[in-house]
């Protein structure tokens, strides 16, 4: 993506701190776990291990602030699931773990703050899209053998709503998205799912929620709780390639303020 690519001297050096810092696993998990929102490195996601690099964690923490993604694009999400990895393979006395899966602006935090606590928590906490059907298939295996209890929380949102989602976020945490590919990665998210509810849908130590996040920032709303059925072939929420192409050029008319 070329919005994300390090071209002065300045993203090259940040870029080079930050994968030399993901090497040193106790050094990088330490300053993880001191980053607030980690709730001590019991939330793991890309978008907080962005905040490993020292200027885009101070761009964040100013309203309104662009953050620069482009040091940590190709190296956050290593660290992060990575870092699930070791997490998962080292339980010790936990054992509940949650991964979020969602789509880009689906406001996957935004639903989860609406669910019961006691449907929500978790000792561990992937925070992220899960579209990447293999690395979601071992993780869930590996948490099953190592003698995790999963759940899968999926947070759907219209992609519409989405798109103007990830606009009001990237306005107001200074963090945005490739509109025009938002609506491929949500299919590709929902396809993602979809094929974990084949894989695993009957496993007694995995326990799925999908909900239908339908607020927006100044119109919340509750999550309506959603049957598998409704996002398979044929379903009225399924992202069929035709939907995903037309939002796709609807996205490139999309004209962000500023």
């Amino acid at each position: 993506m070329e919005d994300y690519v390090c071209r002065t001297p300045a993203q090259k050096a940040a870029e080079a701190a930050y994968k030399d810092l993901i090497k040193d696993h106790a050094k990088s998990d330490l300053c993880y776990d001191l980053i607030p929102k980690t709730q001590g490195g019991s939330i793991i996601s890309t978008d907080l291990a962005r905040h490993l690099d020292p200027a885009y964690d101070c761009d964040s923490k100013v309203e309104g602030r662009k953050c620069d993604l482009a040091p940590s694009w190709e190296h956050a999400w290593r660290y992060a699931q990575g870092r699930l990895e070791r997490e998962v393979a080292q339980r010790g006395r936990r054992r509940k773990l949650r991964l979020m899966s969602g789509g880009w602006g689906s406001g996957k935090t935004y639903a989860l703050e609406r669910l019961k606590p006691e449907d929500t928590f978790a000792d561990l906490v992937w925070d992220g899209t899960l579209g990447d059907l293999r690395w979601a298939r071992e993780t869930i295996e590996k948490a099953l053998a190592a003698g995790w209890q999963v759940s899968l929380l999926h947070v759907h949102r219209n992609v519409e709503l989405a798109l103007y989602g990830a606009i009001e976020r990237g306005n107001a945490e200074g963090r945005s998205v490739p509109l025009e590919q938002l609506p491929a990665n949500h299919r590709k998210v929902q396809k993602v799912v979809g094929s974990l509810l084949r894989l695993f849908g009957s496993h007694p130590s995995i326990y799925f929620t999908l909900v239908h996040n339908t607020g927006t920032r100044q119109v919340p709303g509750n999550p309506l709780q959603l049957d598998p059925e409704v996002i398979a072939l044929g379903g009225a929420l399924h992202y069929s390639l035709k939907y995903e192409r037309y939002h796709a050029k609807a996205a490139e008319k999309i004209h962000r303020p500023g």
